[in-house]
């Protein structure tokens, strides 16, 4: 099991973010598109207990890759620190089948493309999220890398967003549909 350590910053836009990495040296390692599909049982425990389960398909120019995800809630801090487990699977539509076989259902579906860097020991992603905008995620070892980082790139003044692409696509979703304008 993994400890995952990040902030997630929302921003106006990625290109000048990009252009930061690139004047500090920082590497670019890809671009990729991923889909994360999300699921939960019929009782949203999942989703209740600040957890996730996911399948994602990760399409870069050199290979397309499929992992199951799990994540556990978040603990308390300034920025996401939550356990991680992540495998390798080889087939996207019996990981699906597997999670549906097991009684979960698949809740919601999240789109980005998103460009990944390194520098000073953390992996900077740039995403650009469907229905949501632009994120900047910076995950390392230490919240002291990942601050540092996070001035180096000139973000200081931007607060942490706690919440996962999938929550706030749902939180966002809860607010537009019709049903939440009713008395």
């Amino acid at each position: 099991m993994a400890l995952e350590i990040e902030a997630k910053l929302k921003v106006e836009s990625l290109a000048p973010v990009a252009e930061r990495l690139h004047v500090l040296g920082a590497r670019l390692m890809a671009n990729k598109a991923q889909e994360d599909l999300y699921f939960d049982n019929a009782q949203a425990q999942m989703l209740t207990t600040d957890k996730c389960l996911r399948v994602r398909t990760e399409i870069t120019e050199k290979a397309t890759k499929i992992s199951l995800t799990y994540k556990g809630p978040k603990q308390a801090s300034d920025l996401k620190c939550r356990e991680e487990i992540e495998l390798p699977v080889s087939d996207f539509a019996q990981s699906k089948a597997l999670l549906l076989g097991l009684g979960y259902e698949q809740i919601m579906t999240v789109l980005k493309r998103r460009s990944l860097w390194f520098h000073k020991e953390c992996l900077i992603c740039l995403d650009q999220v469907t229905g949501l905008g632009s994120f900047v995620e910076i995950e390392g070892s230490s919240s002291d890398v990942i601050h540092e980082v996070q001035k180096d790139l000139e973000l200081a003044h931007v607060s942490h967003c706690q919440e996962s692409y999938a929550c706030l696509l749902s939180l966002k979703s809860s607010v537009q549909s019709p049903e939440s304008l009713e008395p």
